[in-house]
């Protein structure tokens, strides 16, 4: 994947405000995959996920989820769930990540995965996917990473949708 700045955009918001809404609302073009956001006073952040079918909603917080090494701690079972994974990685430079999938007793279960994500680049897959030789009974995943970077899961068992802030 190429990354590069498609648009930078001023947005004022007032003091105690929010802001909610799609990409759309900021007028960037839909070759858009990310945001970074800067902001001259503390800001806090909260994504919200929902199914295209507006039955079931997830939500998490951005902040403070930022760093060089995760857990994501949960993954569903694939008879009737999936489980997405989001890496971000925040610098301008390549970054090396390891994501290494675990059980419930401590033990890999599948051997390591390394990704090289480009400068700003992100990496959206479900579990499976990264995991080419599969899961196994892996319950969770580890990642290192030699830069920052930013790590999220999207769970759906069927009947309830979760995001998980990597910690």
């Amino acid at each position: 994947t190429n990354s590069r700045t498609v648009q930078s955009v001023i947005f004022p918001i007032p003091g105690r405000q929010q802001v909610i809404g799609t990409i759309e609302k900021f007028n960037l073009p839909a070759e858009t995959a990310w945001m970074s956001l800067s902001s001259t006073v503390p800001v806090c952040g909260f994504e919200l996920f929902g199914t295209i079918d507006n039955q079931r909603l997830a939500g998490y917080t951005g902040v403070g989820i930022e760093g060089t090494s995760a857990i994501l701690p949960k993954l569903e079972d694939a008879r009737g769930g999936w489980t997405g994974i989001a890496l971000v990685n925040t610098t301008a430079t390549p970054n090396e990540v390891t994501l290494t999938a675990y059980n419930d007793a401590g033990q890999k279960t599948t051997g390591r995965v390394v990704k090289i994500l480009a400068g700003h680049e992100r990496l959206v897959e479900p579990a499976e996917k990264i995991f080419t030789g599969g899961l196994g009974d892996a319950t969770y995943i580890r990642i290192e990473a030699d830069a920052p970077v930013v790590a999220f899961q999207l769970n759906d068992d069927g009947t309830m949708l979760d995001a998980l802030p990597g910690r």
